[in-house]
């Protein structure tokens, strides 16, 4: 039997079955109903859900190209595992979409729907933000810094990778998720750098390169 949610409605008086995009099944049910008269419904609906399930798989078109996560490329992979919640997940080699909708049919070249790119989106962007979040006081205290940054938050920026306000705010496109290493960790310096020196001084560069002495090679990456 395939996983559920099962929503309780005021006033209804049967249950109902839907199937989300992403192909999670929702149960609509009763205050009443109980948990194993929802279950008998649920089972004596199998065929019907397979076939609904099956039907959306089949109209899935390609998708071509690896995804990069820190510079390693990663396969896009569609299939279903009980053991793992619905969403994206980073399996071995694989960016593992996780959902039953991919339980009779797993697929490695599928084109996303608008709901699979919003869960990507952020997927993409809650894998940044757990790297950054552990990494800024790191780099923070390596550089001996005197004055703190506050808030930092995490956009989609189309005309820059970072910046640093005048009230030692961090912003970071979490875009950068896709370069290595190395390459988000001259992005965060920089910005670090900038609590310290707010233009870019010679005094600012001496600073970025104190901590990255291959701060030069990482800007050119980032303008490619």
């Amino acid at each position: 039997m395939p996983d559920y949610t099962v929503h309780y409605r005021a006033g209804a008086r049967t249950i109902r079955l839907s199937i989300k995009p992403d192909g999670s099944l929702h149960v609509h049910a009763p205050r009443f109903a109980s948990q194993r008269t929802i279950a008998q419904f649920v089972a004596s609906q199998s065929d019907w859900i397979q076939r609904v399930l099956a039907q959306k798989a089949d109209h899935t078109p390609t998708h071509t190209g690896p995804y990069r996560l820190f510079g390693r490329e990663y396969q896009l992979f569609f299939g279903y595992r009980p053991d793992l919640s619905i969403g994206w997940h980073i399996v071995d080699h694989q960016v593992f979409y996780n959902s039953s909708r991919y339980h009779l049919q797993p697929k490695t070249t599928v084109s996303l729907t608008p709901d699979e790119q919003h869960k990507l989106a952020t997927f993409t962007k809650n894998t940044f933000a757990h790297y950054v979040t552990a990494r800024l006081p790191q780099l923070h205290a390596r550089m001996n810094l005197a004055v703190a940054y506050h808030q930092v938050r995490f956009k989609n920026q189309a005309s820059c990778w970072g910046s640093c306000s005048s009230a030692g705010n961090l912003n970071f496109n979490y875009q950068l998720v896709h370069y290595p290493p190395e390459v988000i960790d001259y992005v965060l310096i920089h910005e670090l750098s900038h609590l310290v020196h707010p233009d870019h001084s010679r005094a600012f560069w001496a600073l970025v390169a104190k901590f990255d002495g291959d701060y030069q090679k990482h800007r050119r990456m980032l303008k490619h």
